[in-house]
């Protein structure tokens, strides 16, 4: 990835639905995690109309210090992927779930460690830049917040906001979960999918 100098959520918003264009789709439903969430924010509140409700999972509207952001952005160009790693996954992952569940969070370190390193500094750059804050008001669309309760990235608190200042948003919170809470807590957190996805198809 070369660099284009820094790039804002709203464009890979905007990307998200060109690909809905191109594959002709006019309504879908959406669910984002950590960065995934917070794209989707800007797509509940400028492009509602596409999506019969998202999910928004571990994430937040605001994520300082910059100085956090700023040490991984360094880091990443420096090529320290892999000293990054074993602290990224503590956050990923409680420390049971590292290990009565090793070959799982090998995947994922595995797909970290193959990052462009461009490619992560970019994307710490757009989550340090980003505040939503003032964007959840103006959201319409029907939303479900996800957190976990051991998630030390995006916290509980994080989520908590986001949904209390989304109108009509729904919070479930995955007890010991942490940050990837798709992957630690799978069942519970397809459970969540399917209830909203029917509650807000009727």
């Amino acid at each position: 990835m070369s660099r284009r100098g820094p790039i804002r959520l709203s464009a890979w918003a905007r990307d998200a639905l060109c690909i809905l264009d191109a594959l002709e789709i006019d309504k879908t439903w959406f669910c984002g995690l950590s960065m995934g969430g917070m794209t989707g924010m800007w797509l509940a509140a400028n492009a509602s109309e596409r999506f019969h409700g998202l999910v928004l999972a571990n994430t937040g509207a605001h994520m300082p210090p910059f100085d956090m952001w700023a040490e991984r952005i360094d880091m990443a160009r420096a090529g320290q992927l892999d000293l990054m790693a074993p602290r990224v996954m503590e956050r990923w992952f409680t420390e049971t779930f590292r290990k009565e569940e090793p070959e799982a969070v090998a995947g994922v370190v595995e797909q970290f460690l193959a990052t462009p390193a461009e490619g992560y500094a970019a994307c710490c750059e757009a989550i340090r830049d980003m505040d939503h804050r003032d964007l959840l008001k103006s959201i319409r669309a029907r939303v479900q917040v996800i957190g976990g309760s051991a998630d030390p990235a995006t916290t509980p608190a994080h989520c908590r906001y986001v949904a209390e200042n989304i109108p009509r948003a729904t919070y479930s919170e995955l007890k010991d979960a942490a940050h990837l809470s798709n992957i630690q807590k799978s069942k519970e957190f397809q459970a969540i999918l399917k209830a909203f996805m029917t509650t807000s198809a009727q």
